[in-house]
């Protein structure tokens, strides 16, 4: 191929395509279902999160009562992502740039659609301090915040290994959830996120028509035991998840992710794109005789609302 800018401009739009390509059949499952994506504007966003409305619903006699809302929050920066390679210049005079198109590119581009995925999985591994400075997953949240008073745990500890007797207390804490006004919060847990190893077992408890029981130590299916779960959860399993690789040690998680409001979310400045330098006469062109193109990025994940999520059979945060 002769290097001319034209040539060079053709060669880098079908890049771009293969890139696009790529990029949308890369799927999402922790972004999708388990985290929530916020776009952003500025540099710095801010989240007053409401951290207690005081009083429910009551019957309406003579003034209003104002309540007070407590708004706190705390403020997510944009992070800049890249990803870069370099193309021989004498590849793109021979014409040998197959591999870029056919692995390199498409690698690129995954690895682009997989940073919120990999960042929000990281929430979840590293357990950061959420908006009302407690760890998302804490067994001392307040139940008043704007007091500091109360404790209330959406981290049920270790020695609790996926299972249906499990699962069912960590729906019973889920629930018993309340805020400053003693009312509960409405949390509902219908998806498990769990990584590899447990993924066989969520499963099982999501979608089995029988659930394993254990007898003498033996755990198996003993007759006609109608699983009670079946159809309830969604199964959301990520390598991205740390994962012991013993189910019986693993953590997992339970979540409420019925609306946007969830435990983590991944805040978007700047979607994955493609960028280039190509033109011939640029200095790092000149004198490196490469061409160079990556990806671009910006943005950052955030633990969300607390009480959206339950964490089991990991070391309590306190």
């Amino acid at each position: 191929m002769d290097i001319t800018q034209s040539n060079l401009s053709a060669l880098f739009i079908g890049f771009s395509k293969q890139f696009a390509d790529a990029f949308m059949g890369v799927p999402q499952p922790i972004l999708e279902a388990v985290g929530v994506k916020i776009p952003s504007k500025t540099r710095d966003q801010r989240y007053p999160f409401v951290q207690a409305i005081a009083g429910a619903m009551r019957q309406w006699t003579g003034e209003r009562q104002i309540q007070n809302i407590v708004a706190d929050g705390f403020v997510v920066t944009n992070a800049k992502w890249e990803n870069t390679l370099a193309i021989e210049r004498e590849d793109v005079e021979d014409d040998q740039f197959a591999v870029y198109t056919e692995m390199l590119i498409p690698e690129l581009a995954r690895h682009a659609k997989l940073l919120p995925e990999q960042q929000l999985a990281g929430i979840f591994n590293t357990n950061p301090t959420c908006f009302d400075g407690k760890n998302l997953f804490n067994q001392n949240h307040y139940i008043n915040p704007q007091k500091l008073s109360g404790a209330q745990s959406n981290d049920l500890g270790t020695g609790l290994p996926l299972n249906g007797t499990n699962l069912a207390k960590a729906q019973a804490a889920l629930m018993s959830l309340v805020g400053a006004d003693s009312i509960k919060l409405g949390s509902y847990g219908q998806t498990l996120f769990v990584p590899p190893s447990l993924k066989y077992t969520a499963e099982l408890l999501a979608t089995g028509s029988l659930i394993a029981e254990n007898k003498n130590g033996v755990t198996g299916v003993f007759g006609a035991q109608s699983n009670v779960f079946q159809s309830q959860f969604k199964v959301v399993t990520s390598e991205w998840l740390t994962d012991t690789g013993d189910p019986t040690t693993a953590a997992w998680f339970l979540l409420d992710c019925r609306s946007k409001i969830r435990a983590a979310l991944w805040q978007e400045r700047i979607a994955p794109q493609l960028v280039q330098m190509v033109d011939p006469a640029n200095p790092a062109v000149f004198f490196q005789d490469q061409f160079f193109m990556g990806g671009r990025a910006r943005g950052a994940a955030a633990p969300g609302i607390w009480f959206k999520g339950i964490r089991v059979n990991a070391t309590p945060a306190t």
